[in-house]
């Protein structure tokens, strides 16, 4: 069976939380972590979207800074890099502002889980794939191809031999190799 990067993305984008409480100029924030099986907290390392209704932020904020990334960028995704609360702010093509805070948790632990683990990669140019064919153990179709040490987020494994990571610094993610990351922050 094929898993497609561009389904898995749909996937989590259908479950697009809106976060209360926001303090807003503009359009309401939306702010989701991504791949996480309708899980409504956030951790340390696991990777966040933001957005909004009917509008499309053209700078965000966080604050602490996101692993691996500016504190502001035109990026809508960003890994919180440190527990306790992270306010995001958006920015619109009109100039208006929405900002809300998230309160963010230790970081999981556990690959495999719901929740993204903090990692790093461990071996040199380790590729990653959008896809990973189960029943040939083959991956197909270079997404990315990152160096030992580099940072990432740990998600699922297909398999024995694929495990679907999130580069936190080029926003890059694919399956790779099992035994080419560890968990790590």
């Amino acid at each position: 069976m094929k898993r497609s990067l561009l389904a898995l993305t749909l996937t989590a984008l259908a479950a697009f939380p809106a976060v209360a409480g926001a303090a807003t100029s503009g359009p309401a924030l939306l702010v989701h972590p991504i791949f996480s099986g309708g899980v409504k907290t956030f951790h340390v390392g696991a990777v966040v979207q933001v957005g909004a209704h009917k509008a499309s932020p053209t700078q965000v904020c966080f604050d602490p800074a996101p692993i691996d990334r500016p504190a502001c960028s035109p990026s809508r995704n960003g890994a919180p890099s440190a527990v306790g609360r992270t306010k995001i702010t958006a920015t619109f093509a009109d100039g208006s502002t929405s900002s809300t805070t998230i309160v963010v948790h230790a970081p999981a632990t556990k690959v495999g889980g719901t929740i993204a683990v903090p990692g790093k990669i461990t071996c040199t140019a380790t590729r990653l794939f959008g896809n990973y064919d189960t029943h040939r153990r083959k991956f197909h179709d270079l997404t990315t191809t990152l160096p030992e040490g580099e940072r990432v987020a740990l998600y699922n494994r297909l398999g024995k031999d694929a495990l679907f990571m999130w580069d936190y610094k080029t926003n890059k993610a694919g399956f790779g190799r099992v035994g080419c990351a560890t968990r790590a922050l």
